[in-house]
């Protein structure tokens, strides 16, 4: 018998799991560690070749190794995170001066923006599946008009986390390069 919960946007369900489900879940999970293990690993190892290009003032070796020539490249980037709270109370009127349009903002605040944006859609634009639907429903555009001019596919979405204390999921990813 099943259980189900729902969260925002899962279904949840809680049942006794078949055997071969059972033992490839747990493989799923000891290839998480181990992948995570190596993770790791690599970053100790990369860390270990930037100091050394590092030290002898590289950006770029192109060294052979295992009969295959590598193109190793190393190179720093100053990222600076403002305090725009603080900014914009210091600055006043002035913190216009020095804004520039940011892609997240500009996503998080879609609704609002896009009316401004219209004058420039063909440039900035592409077909919107929503916009699609709602212009073919209202008969401003026939249906027949898409006829080989899309293609439809359908994605999947797939992850085993670990759930933790106070509900913190641990997903076996170690880091990305961005993180660390």
């Amino acid at each position: 018998m099943s259980e189900t919960e729902h969260t925002s946007s899962h279904r949840v369900t809680l049942v006794n799991l078949p055997v071969e489900i059972e033992q490839a879940l747990m493989r799923y999970v000891e290839i998480q560690k181990e992948s995570a293990a190596l993770q790791d690993e690599k970053y100790s190892l990369r860390d270990q070749i930037a100091a050394y290009m590092e030290g002898k003032d590289a950006s770029l070796i192109s060294p052979e190794v295992d009969g295959s020539r590598l193109s190793v490249y190393n190179t720093a980037k100053t990222v600076v995170d403002y305090d725009e709270a603080l900014l914009k109370e210091r600055l006043g009127e002035d913190y216009k001066l020095i804004l520039w349009p940011d892609p997240a903002k500009i996503k998080k605040n879609l609704s609002r923006v896009a009316p401004l944006l219209m004058s420039l859609i063909e440039e900035i634009g592409s077909p919107s599946q929503d916009a699609v639907k709602a212009a073919i429903l209202d008969g401003k555009i026939k249906k027949e008009l898409f006829d080989g001019a899309f293609e439809k596919r359908q994605t999947r979405t797939f992850s085993v986390t670990r759930v933790r204390d106070q509900n913190v999921n641990e997903n076996g990813n170690a880091y990305d390069d961005e993180t660390r």
